[in-house]
């Protein structure tokens, strides 16, 4: 930690630089966790941030995880920064009233934001945990995720786990990922994302100096790039399954107990959709349930509705077939969401027709891909029908997250 209660119960907070002589004089000084009032010591040296610490292991209320140097220059780094901005701030705020303590707590106007760098891995509970005893005090919490825990393949390609996937945060359809360098000193915004598996998403990254930010940040959200690299996942995802798919595997069952197998599956199955965020199954294997359950059996010109698709969507979620995930800092999880925008698509794409605002015509069948020709034709007819579908126009980041600004 990098604040203390000295003996006099005034708070201290260690200077940006400090030379031998002057640690040299703290050091003789006692100091005192605002938390728990236990005794402190520094720690410093010529490469480590210097920094308090519990001089026992004793269990301290506000105490969560060991602090890492990139943490520590985190939030300094961080509180500077709000400093310099005019902003009203506090570094390593502790609240008794729900005994945890912020890494630093924020006022604009009469909103206060509790600003959380999380550098290492905790459980879904105690970030729910966390999140929830901020609101209840009245605080906006704004979960900033280590940037270098992120797992990037490519500029449109990362990993994402569970615990990851709880920073979402933003609007409800469209989320943003936060993230932050302390090292190079960057924002980096993950936008139009969307999930291909429960590990593996697709998305687009702006990366700002935070010395440099834009007074007012508008996210100018153009149609997404990475549409190829979504069908190359597809068949990658497709060709895996074929090849190290286990026999007992229920995906592959429901398959061929239906007379399909991977190679004939319909390639409007695996489409990427608006709220794919919220369902950790992967989107083949969950639009595939939609097909089994509501599409498949259904003649052309016979009826879809929504009831139908609503009753085979909470089915399965039900038996475990499509998992949610959480997403604590979102208002809403619901698998209706992205399945809704599946037929959606499936209506734009004339294989529906609305014909009210629950029902459906089926105008035609799914395609089984035979052929090269036939795999580049459909790829691009859906690259513009997507094309179409994810224009999101321009999208103001500073109103989700005022402290950016």
């Amino acid at each position: 930690m990098l604040t203390a209660k000295d003996a006099s119960g005034s708070m201290f907070t260690l200077p940006i630089t400090a030379d031998f002589e002057m640690l040299h004089t703290i050091r003789k000084r006692k100091f005192f966790c605002p938390c728990c009032d236990g005794d402190l010591i520094l720690k410093a040296g010529s490469i480590k941030i210097p920094h308090f610490a519990h001089k026992s292991s004793i269990e301290c209320t506000a105490a969560s995880e060991p602090e890492s140097q990139y943490h520590l220059l985190g939030k300094r780094k961080l509180f500077s920064w709000l400093l310099s901005r005019g902003i009203s701030a506090e570094l390593e705020s502790y609240l008794p009233g729900i005994r945890q303590r912020a890494d630093i707590l924020a006022v604009i106007g009469e909103v206060t934001y509790a600003v959380e760098f999380q550098c290492s891995s905790i459980s879904q509970a105690e970030f729910e945990k966390r999140t929830n005893s901020y609101r209840r005090a009245g605080i906006s919490p704004v979960w900033l995720l280590s940037e270098k825990s992120m797992d990037s393949n490519s500029r449109t390609n990362f990993n994402m786990n569970a615990f990851q996937s709880l920073f979402l945060c933003g609007s409800t359809a469209a989320p943003f990922l936060l993230t932050y360098c302390p090292l190079e000193n960057l924002l980096i915004i993950r936008r139009n994302i969307v999930a291909f598996s429960p590990r593996k998403w697709l998305g687009e990254s702006a990366a700002f100096l935070l010395d440099r930010l834009p007074p007012k940040m508008n996210l100018k959200l153009q149609t997404p790039n990475w549409f190829y690299e979504w069908w190359r996942n597809r068949e990658s995802w497709c060709a895996s399954m074929v090849n190290h798919g286990s026999i007992k595997n229920p995906f592959l069952l429901k398959l061929y107990a239906n007379g399909l197998s991977v190679a004939s599956l319909p390639a409007e199955i695996g489409i990427p959709v608006c709220g794919s965020h919220m369902i950790e199954t992967a989107a083949i294997q969950w639009q595939f349930l939609i097909y089994l359950g509501a599409l498949i059996n259904v003649p052309v010109n016979g009826i879809v509705t929504a009831g139908v698709v609503k009753k085979c969507v909470s089915r399965h979620i039900k038996r475990g077939d499509i998992r949610l995930r959480s997403l604590p800092l979102l208002d809403e999880v619901n698998a209706w969401i992205p399945a809704m925008d599946y037929l959606k698509l499936l209506d734009t794409a004339g294989y529906l027709e609305k014909i009210s605002g629950s029902a459906w015509r089926k105008r035609k069948d799914f395609t089984i891909l035979e052929t090269k020709q036939e795999q580049q034709e459909f790829f691009r007819r859906w690259h513009l029908i997507l094309k179409d579908h994810w224009q999101c126009g321009d999208r103001n980041f500073s109103d989700y997250f005022p402290l950016f600004r």
